[in-house]
């Protein structure tokens, strides 16, 4: 009986030597900033840029209210970076400050705290990406 050769039927797995970790639109999904400012690229620069201005302040601020143990602050704090992040289609720094809102209405700072790394992380990887965007408008 000849049994069947399984490397024939098998399919080649995609190569990830040269992958990003992760792409860029899981980090910010530029066509549906875009879209949201009703097509006006140069607005969703703009819009782009003073989120990259303002929202360090916020994740400073927000780090010392989960420091000094402030859950009122760090639930309101939390929902501030939650939404100017939805507003610019940026989903895991957005999802990352709801579940930072959640934690500072229940006072759960502890948790808190060990989530604000993960959200540091999520801001850095995403700023990396709207300076791309940005600096993209000015080689126009």
């Amino acid at each position: 009986m000849n049994t069947p050769n399984t490397e024939e039927h098998m399919s080649p797995l995609p190569s990830t030597q040269n992958a990003p970790s992760e792409r860029s639109a899981d980090i910010f999904n530029e066509t549906d900033l875009i879209e949201r400012v009703m097509g006006n690229e140069d607005l969703a620069r703009r819009v782009a840029a003073k989120f990259l201005q303002g929202i360090p302040g916020k994740l400073a601020d927000l780090s010392a209210a989960i420091h000094r143990g402030d859950a009122r602050n760090t639930r309101c704090i939390a929902h501030a970076v939650r939404g100017a992040a939805a507003n610019l289609s940026a989903e895991p720094l957005s999802d990352i400050a709801s579940k930072l809102e959640a934690l500072g209405e229940t006072g759960d700072l502890k948790s808190s705290a060990a989530l604000l790394p993960e959200l540091l992380l999520s801001f850095d990887k995403l700023k990396s990406q709207l300076v791309r965007f940005c600096d993209a408008g000015r080689l126009v």
